[in-house]
C-alpha cells in the first residue's frame, strides 16, 4: 500500500498523473481564486507531505498467540500478545537466544493464564497482566517490566533496562545477592508500597546486587496499591545466614 501511495504521489508531483475535469473542479473548490499552476503546486506539496507521512509511520505487526500449546521464539517480530480475552488457556512461550520483540509499548503482553519464559534474545518492553506467570532468567529488556492485577514475576537473570514497576496484587520475586535498597543492605525482604495508591505517586527506590546468574542488577523501582516485591538471597546466601544464626543460638544457650 506504500509504495502504490508513493507512486501515485510521484506521478502527481512529476505531472505525469492526468488532470480531469473532475479533479480541475476539486482543485477550483478547494483553493479558490487562485490560478491553476498554482493550485496544482500546492496539491502536489500535500500530496508528497502525505504521502512521506504514511510511508515513514510505523505500522506493527502482532502476533496473537493463544492456542494452549508451547512457542518458542527465536525470530524477530514486531509485538506478541499472549491469550489476550482468553482466561484458562495457558499458552506458553519461551523468548530465546535471536528471538527479539521490537515494539517499544506493549511490545510483549502476558495475559490471563499464560506463562513466559525469557531466557535469551530482546524485549523492548513487557507487561505481565492477569494470572500470568513470568520467569526471567536471561536476555535483555530495554524498557521497563512491568506487573499489574495477579500476574507473578520471577527475575534470576538478564537485564533490564528502566525501572521495575508493580502495582495491583501483583509480586516481584528476585532471586540473588548483596541486595541493597537505597544504598542499605538488605537480606530475604519483602517491599511494598509507601502510600498505598498508584505506583506513579510513589517515590523513587533504588534497588542493586547481583542476580542468580550473576548479571548485575541495578535499578530504579514503584510499588503501588497491593504489589509486592520479594528479596530471595540465592541458597549459598541463605545456608550462610542460616548458619549465622545457629551460631548466635548456639553462643546465647552457653551464656
Amino acid at each position: 500500500m506504500r509504495n502504490g501511495v508513493l507512486v501515485l504521489t510521484l506521478l502527481l508531483f512529476s505531472g505525469g498523473f492526468p488532470l480531469t475535469n473532475a479533479i480541475r473542479t476539486a482543485i477550483a473548490e478547494i483553493f479558490g481564486s487562485e490560478s491553476v499552476m498554482m493550485r496544482l503546486t500546492r496539491v502536489r506539496i500535500m500530496a508528497v507531505g502525505i504521502a512521506l507521512f504514511l510511508c515513514t509511520s510505523p505500522v506493527f505487526a502482532t502476533l496473537t498467540l493463544d492456542d494452549g500449546g508451547v512457542h518458542n521464539i527465536d525470530y524477530e517480530v514486531d509485538r506478541v500478545r499472549v491469550d489476550f480475552g482468553l482466561p484458562g488457556t495457558g499458552t506458553t512461550v519461551n523468548i530465546l537466544d535471536g528471538g527479539s520483540i521490537t515494539t517499544s509499548l506493549y511490545g510483549l503482553e502476558s495475559l490471563e493464564d499464560s506463562v513466559i519464559n525469557i531466557l535469551g534474545g530482546s524485549v523492548d518492553s513487557f507487561h505481565a497482566s492477569g494470572n500470568s506467570q513470568v520467569a526471567v532468567s536471561g536476555g535483555s529488556m530495554y524498557k521497563a517490566l512491568y506487573g499489574q492485577d495477579s500476574s507473578r514475576v520471577t527475575i534470576s537473570g538478564g537485564s533490564i533496562g528502566q525501572d521495575l514497576r508493580v502495582r495491583d496484587n501483583a509480586v516481584f520475586t528476585i532471586d540473588g545477592l548483596d541486595f541493597a535498597v537505597d544504598g542499605t543492605p538488605v537480606g530475604c525482604i519483602e517491599l511494598s508500597s509507601i502510600f498505598g495508591g498508584n505506583y506513579w505517586d510513589e517515590p523513587d527506590r533504588r534497588l542493586t546486587g547481583t542476580l542468580f546468574n550473576g548479571d548485575p542488577l541495578d535499578n530504579d523501582f514503584l510499588i503501588g496499591q497491593f504489589g509486592k516485591m520479594v528479596l530471595v538471597p540465592e541458597p549459598a546466601t541463605l545456608l550462610l545466614l542460616g548458619l549465622g544464626g545457629l551460631a548466635l543460638l548456639r553462643k546465647r544457650r552457653q551464656a
